[in-house]
């Protein structure tokens, strides 16, 4: 995402954070370019969330605006490289190992429960229908990489980009919150034909529609 914003930007992000709360001057001074192009940079990185200012009134600048220091917002700190899945994956083996399989089923059963819990009011009252488009958004809003197939009797979650994809291929376990959580909010069965692991480059969802489940088992967590 970084490279994608080109050198200029990128020279100027990078000098916010390697200084943080640093002036346009010493931006400028850090990037070798002038004072006016770092404020234009600058303030199309504002504009778009990147960057923040924060306004100090020093003692001997009595008159004028107060000096602007600059921070890399929480959305700019995301720009650069992050190891989420390493500290996730470590996490999980973890777990697993040092309190047992049963632990982990137990963290991914409550996960899924608060997910449930979550979701379970916003398709109160809706369609099959309505309710798999509701959940298109399930791992992020209006998510463009996932879609709904029906095709008579067959109904379909298609999830083209999966968000947590290198946990998932080193901890397939995880995918069980996925599956359980589409049968509890949907009220019918729910399998996996493809998946990410397997090579297939998505995770396909089929909908049992002739397999409702039970109460017992609309709130039951099963490992896939």
């Amino acid at each position: 995402m970084l490279k994608s914003l080109g050198n200029a930007r990128q020279r100027v992000l990078l000098a916010i954070k390697n200084v943080p709360g640093a002036s346009i001057a010493t931006i400028a001074e850090e990037v070798g370019f002038t004072y006016e192009a770092v404020r234009q940079q600058v303030n199309a990185l504002e504009r778009e969330g990147w960057v923040r200012a924060e306004y100090e009134r020093s003692a001997t600048r009595t008159v004028g605006r107060p000096l602007a220091r600059y921070q890399l917002t929480m959305a700019g700190e995301h720009l650069f490289p992050k190891q989420y899945e390493v500290l996730a994956n470590t996490l999980i083996a973890t777990a697993a190992k040092a309190m047992g399989p049963d632990v982990v089923r137990s963290l991914l059963a409550t996960v899924t429960a608060e997910q449930v819990a979550r979701w379970r009011p916003l398709l109160e009252g809706l369609s099959l229908e309505q309710k798999l488009e509701k959940l298109r958004d399930l791992y992020q809003r209006e998510d463009p990489y996932t879609t709904v197939e029906t095709d008579g009797d067959e109904v379909r979650l298609i999830e083209r980009n999966c968000p947590f994809l290198s946990s998932a291929v080193e901890h397939p376990e995880l995918c069980s919150i996925s599956v359980s959580t589409l049968r509890s909010l949907l009220g019918y069965h729910v399998y996996r034909e493809e998946r990410f692991q397997a090579g297939h480059g998505r995770c396909v969802f089929r909908v049992d529609t002739s397999r409702p489940v039970t109460d017992e088992e609309t709130m039951a967590f099963e490992m896939e």
